[in-house]
Protein backbone atom coordinates (compact mmCIF):
# COMPACT_ATOMS: atom_id res chain seq x y z
CA UNK A 1 0.00 0.00 0.00
CA UNK A 2 2.50 2.58 1.18
CA UNK A 3 0.39 5.76 1.01
CA UNK A 4 1.30 8.83 3.04
CA UNK A 5 -0.40 12.20 3.55
CA UNK A 6 -0.63 15.14 5.92
CA UNK A 7 -4.17 16.02 6.85
CA UNK A 8 -6.44 17.47 9.47
CA UNK A 9 -7.87 14.55 11.40
CA UNK A 10 -10.15 13.53 14.21
CA UNK A 11 -10.10 10.27 16.18
CA UNK A 12 -10.93 9.08 19.69
CA UNK A 13 -11.14 12.55 21.25
CA UNK A 14 -8.01 13.81 19.48
CA UNK A 15 -8.04 16.42 16.72
CA UNK A 16 -5.44 18.29 14.69
CA UNK A 17 -2.84 17.98 11.95
CA UNK A 18 -1.41 14.55 11.51
CA UNK A 19 0.82 12.65 9.19
CA UNK A 20 -1.10 9.54 8.16
CA UNK A 21 0.74 6.53 6.77
CA UNK A 22 -1.13 3.60 5.23
CA UNK A 23 0.90 0.39 5.42
CA UNK A 24 -0.28 -3.07 4.44
CA UNK A 25 -0.99 -4.05 8.03
CA UNK A 26 -1.84 -0.75 9.72
CA UNK A 27 -2.47 2.98 9.62
CA UNK A 28 0.10 5.03 11.54
CA UNK A 29 -0.84 8.51 12.76
CA UNK A 30 1.85 11.00 13.84
CA UNK A 31 1.52 14.61 14.91
CA UNK A 32 -1.41 15.99 16.90
CA UNK A 33 -3.03 12.55 16.69
CA UNK A 34 -0.75 9.65 17.55
CA UNK A 35 -1.77 6.02 17.04
CA UNK A 36 -0.93 2.74 15.37
CA UNK A 37 -4.13 1.18 14.11
CA UNK A 38 -3.78 -2.46 12.98
CA UNK A 39 -5.72 -3.45 9.88
CA UNK A 40 -7.79 -5.86 12.00
CA UNK A 41 -9.42 -2.93 13.88
CA UNK A 42 -10.32 -0.94 10.71
CA UNK A 43 -13.76 -1.16 9.11
CA UNK A 44 -16.43 0.72 7.16
CA UNK A 45 -14.03 2.91 5.13
CA UNK A 46 -15.56 5.37 2.69
CA UNK A 47 -15.16 8.84 1.19
CA UNK A 48 -17.46 11.62 2.38
CA UNK A 49 -16.74 14.75 0.35
CA UNK A 50 -13.02 15.44 0.88
CA UNK A 51 -12.72 13.21 3.94
CA UNK A 52 -11.69 9.59 4.41
CA UNK A 53 -14.00 8.18 7.07
CA UNK A 54 -13.59 4.81 8.74
CA UNK A 55 -14.01 3.03 12.03
CA UNK A 56 -10.85 2.26 13.99
CA UNK A 57 -11.25 0.29 17.22
CA UNK A 58 -14.90 1.30 17.18
CA UNK A 59 -14.17 5.06 17.08
CA UNK A 60 -14.72 7.17 13.99
CA UNK A 61 -11.50 8.27 12.24
CA UNK A 62 -11.74 11.19 9.84
CA UNK A 63 -8.84 12.36 7.67
CA UNK A 64 -9.25 15.39 5.38
CA UNK A 65 -7.20 13.98 2.52
CA UNK A 66 -9.12 15.55 -0.34
CA UNK A 67 -11.55 13.57 -2.49
CA UNK A 68 -8.98 12.13 -4.90
CA UNK A 69 -6.51 10.97 -2.25
CA UNK A 70 -9.30 9.66 0.00
CA UNK A 71 -10.56 7.57 -2.93
CA UNK A 72 -7.04 6.16 -3.40
CA UNK A 73 -6.89 5.17 0.28
CA UNK A 74 -10.30 3.47 0.00
CA UNK A 75 -9.11 1.55 -3.09
CA UNK A 76 -5.97 0.47 -1.21
CA UNK A 77 -7.99 -0.61 1.84
CA UNK A 78 -10.37 -2.55 -0.42
CA UNK A 79 -7.54 -4.77 -1.68
CA UNK A 80 -7.32 -8.03 0.26
CA UNK A 81 -4.16 -8.43 2.31
CA UNK A 82 -1.61 -10.88 1.00
CA UNK A 83 -1.15 -13.97 3.10
CA UNK A 84 2.26 -14.75 4.56
CA UNK A 85 2.50 -17.69 2.15
CA UNK A 86 1.95 -15.32 -0.78
CA UNK A 87 4.52 -12.83 0.55
CA UNK A 88 7.11 -15.59 0.89
CA UNK A 89 6.23 -17.09 -2.51
CA UNK A 90 5.10 -20.42 -1.05
CA UNK A 91 2.63 -22.76 -2.70
CA UNK A 92 2.11 -26.29 -3.94
CA UNK A 93 4.50 -25.65 -6.86
CA UNK A 94 6.94 -23.54 -4.81
CA UNK A 95 7.89 -25.38 -1.65
CA UNK A 96 10.21 -24.30 1.12
CA UNK A 97 12.83 -26.39 2.89
CA UNK A 98 12.61 -25.48 6.58
CA UNK A 99 15.78 -25.21 8.64
CA UNK A 100 15.65 -24.39 12.33
CA UNK A 101 14.24 -25.36 15.68
CA UNK A 102 11.05 -24.22 17.33
CA UNK A 103 7.81 -23.18 15.82
CA UNK A 104 6.27 -19.85 14.87
CA UNK A 105 2.50 -20.28 14.45
CA UNK A 106 2.15 -17.82 11.55
CA UNK A 107 5.05 -19.42 9.69
CA UNK A 108 3.65 -22.91 10.30
CA UNK A 109 0.37 -21.82 8.70
CA UNK A 110 2.18 -20.34 5.70
CA UNK A 111 4.18 -23.55 5.25
CA UNK A 112 1.13 -25.81 5.49
CA UNK A 113 1.12 -27.92 2.32
CA UNK A 114 4.17 -26.07 0.97
CA UNK A 115 7.15 -27.77 2.57
CA UNK A 116 9.81 -29.89 0.92
CA UNK A 117 11.40 -32.79 2.79
CA UNK A 118 14.57 -32.58 0.69
CA UNK A 119 16.49 -29.67 -0.78
CA UNK A 120 16.27 -31.07 -4.31
CA UNK A 121 12.46 -30.68 -4.03
CA UNK A 122 12.62 -27.11 -2.70
CA UNK A 123 12.24 -23.76 -4.43
CA UNK A 124 13.69 -21.91 -1.45
CA UNK A 125 15.27 -22.34 1.95
CA UNK A 126 13.49 -20.93 5.00
CA UNK A 127 15.84 -20.66 7.99
CA UNK A 128 14.65 -19.80 11.48
CA UNK A 129 17.46 -17.92 13.19
CA UNK A 130 17.12 -17.97 16.96
CA UNK A 131 20.83 -17.44 17.69
CA UNK A 132 24.10 -16.65 15.91
CA UNK A 133 24.96 -20.35 15.42
CA UNK A 134 21.73 -20.76 13.43
CA UNK A 135 22.90 -18.03 11.05
CA UNK A 136 26.16 -19.86 10.36
CA UNK A 137 24.30 -23.16 9.78
CA UNK A 138 21.89 -21.47 7.37
CA UNK A 139 24.72 -19.77 5.49
CA UNK A 140 26.58 -23.08 5.13
CA UNK A 141 23.44 -24.74 3.73
CA UNK A 142 22.75 -21.83 1.37
CA UNK A 143 26.31 -21.89 0.02
CA UNK A 144 25.81 -25.55 -0.91
CA UNK A 145 22.69 -24.61 -2.91
CA UNK A 146 23.49 -21.22 -4.48
CA UNK A 147 20.57 -21.47 -6.91
CA UNK A 148 18.01 -21.35 -4.07
CA UNK A 149 16.91 -18.09 -2.45
CA UNK A 150 17.01 -18.13 1.35
CA UNK A 151 14.47 -16.52 3.64
CA UNK A 152 16.12 -15.74 6.99
CA UNK A 153 13.44 -15.56 9.69
CA UNK A 154 14.72 -13.70 12.74
CA UNK A 155 13.47 -11.88 15.80
CA UNK A 156 12.88 -8.18 15.84
CA UNK A 157 13.36 -5.70 18.63
CA UNK A 158 15.81 -5.55 21.51
CA UNK A 159 15.36 -9.22 22.44
CA UNK A 160 16.49 -10.48 19.00
CA UNK A 161 19.60 -12.67 19.15
CA UNK A 162 20.20 -12.14 15.41
CA UNK A 163 19.62 -8.51 14.43
CA UNK A 164 18.96 -7.07 10.96
CA UNK A 165 22.46 -5.62 10.86
CA UNK A 166 24.08 -8.91 12.01
CA UNK A 167 22.23 -10.77 9.30
CA UNK A 168 22.94 -8.23 6.57
CA UNK A 169 26.66 -8.02 7.42
CA UNK A 170 27.16 -11.80 7.41
CA UNK A 171 25.10 -12.45 4.28
CA UNK A 172 26.57 -9.60 2.24
CA UNK A 173 30.11 -10.62 3.21
CA UNK A 174 29.27 -14.10 1.89
CA UNK A 175 28.09 -12.73 -1.47
CA UNK A 176 24.34 -12.50 -0.87
CA UNK A 177 22.07 -9.50 -1.40
CA UNK A 178 18.86 -8.79 0.52
CA UNK A 179 16.05 -8.33 -1.98
CA UNK A 180 12.82 -8.45 0.01
CA UNK A 181 11.48 -8.35 3.57
CA UNK A 182 8.23 -9.43 5.15
CA UNK A 183 6.72 -9.34 8.60
CA UNK A 184 6.09 -12.87 9.87
CA UNK A 185 4.62 -12.34 13.33
CA UNK A 186 4.61 -9.66 16.00
CA UNK A 187 8.15 -10.54 17.11
CA UNK A 188 9.47 -12.09 13.87
CA UNK A 189 10.46 -10.79 10.47
CA UNK A 190 11.96 -12.41 7.36
CA UNK A 191 14.50 -11.18 4.83
CA UNK A 192 15.04 -12.85 1.46
CA UNK A 193 18.60 -13.19 0.17
CA UNK A 194 19.85 -14.16 -3.28
CA UNK A 195 23.36 -15.10 -4.29
CA UNK A 196 24.94 -12.25 -6.30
Amino acid sequence: MGREAEAHGRWDGQEGWTKAILESGEIILRGDIRARLPRAVLSDWRVEGDVLVLRASGALLELGLGATEAARWVAALDKPLSTLAQKLGLGAASRGYLLGEGRIVELDLALSGATADRLDQASMIIAILRQQDDLQTALHLAKGHPDLPIWCVHGKGKAAKVTDSDLRNVMRAAGYMDVKASAVAEDWTATRYLRR
